[in-house]
């Protein structure tokens, strides 16, 4: 499947897809429409691109980010040959809402985002995304297993922490399925797993301020082992947390997401008033 012309970068975090297997689990795990906007990030040598455009035809609403130039030219000459589907070379972190408003009509649809991350900037990507969630309909990302495991962790477990809760905030998370390094051309070191994300707004709704609430998440995961009367007192105090309905002796890993989101309108508001 990799041309001899295209070699993996390593400052990119490429690793291509090359499992025919994993392909079609994952396109059958999106369901994809007819009526689909997609946007796909990082397509790589086109493993996910060239089966949905092989099923739907020119009929597939697709467009495409890719940060590496000698891939947008192999992507255009070898896959796309003319066909409508746009492709943006630009850093996906560096993506603009007027960059997606030349790729799609936002005024009138959103659009599903799916892709197999590069490692070394996945989280990055995920906090993109949740910039622009209200553009979104649904996430199907590949990420390492470790990152997954800690997006989807529950309450008062060990792999719960920041990430968990600044995204399960925002989003209903479920992981998918996983897979192994031979997936993959290079092999990376470690385990990959497919992330289903979707917005959930009834819960973010509730956010007074984004980065009140950033704040005092990184604030109690930065001291995960003790009691947030101390991670958080600069914040709160002992009646703040009686009207969270929380005992000040609780630890960061065994709060809930709509705990923090309360707990951090609390602060907002005693910042304002």
């Amino acid at each position: 499947m990799q041309p001899p012309h295209v070699t993996p970068k390593k400052h990119f975090g490429q690793n291509f897809l090359v499992d025919s297997w994993c392909v079609e689990k994952i396109i059958s795990a999106m369901e994809v429409g007819l009526e689909d906007c997609l946007l796909e990030i990082g397509p790589g040598l086109g493993a996910l691109t060239l089966p949905l455009i092989d099923r739907f035809g020119e009929n597939l609403k697709l467009a495409m980010v890719e940060v590496d130039p000698e891939l947008v030219i192999f992507l255009k000459r070898k896959i796309l040959d003319g066909k409508s589907f746009r492709i943006l070379q630009k850093d996906f972190l560096k993506v603009t809402v007027g960059d997606l408003s030349v790729l799609f009509n936002l005024s009138k649809e959103k659009f599903r985002v799916f892709g197999n991350l590069p490692y070394n900037i996945s989280s990055q990507i995920l906090f993109k995304l949740l910039e622009l969630r209200s553009l979104v309909v649904d996430q199907h990302l590949m990420l390492q297993k470790e990152v997954v495991d800690r997006i989807v962790a529950k309450t008062s477990t060990s792999q719960y922490g920041r990430l968990s809760v600044m995204l399960q905030a925002f989003y209903s998370v479920e992981k998918l399925l996983d897979f192994g390094p031979e997936s993959f051309e290079p092999k990376p070191q470690v385990r990959s797993s497919l992330l289903r994300m979707v917005p959930q707004y009834s819960r973010s709704q509730k956010l007074k301020d984004f980065d009140t609430f950033s704040r005092i998440v990184s604030a109690s995961f930065s001291m995960r082992r003790k009691m947030v009367r101390n991670s958080l007192s600069k914040y709160l105090v002992g009646e703040d947390f009686e009207r969270a309905d929380l005992i000040s002796s609780v630890r960061p890993q065994d709060i809930s997401p709509e705990k923090y989101i309360t707990l951090s309108n609390i602060v907002f508001q005693k910042q304002i008033s």
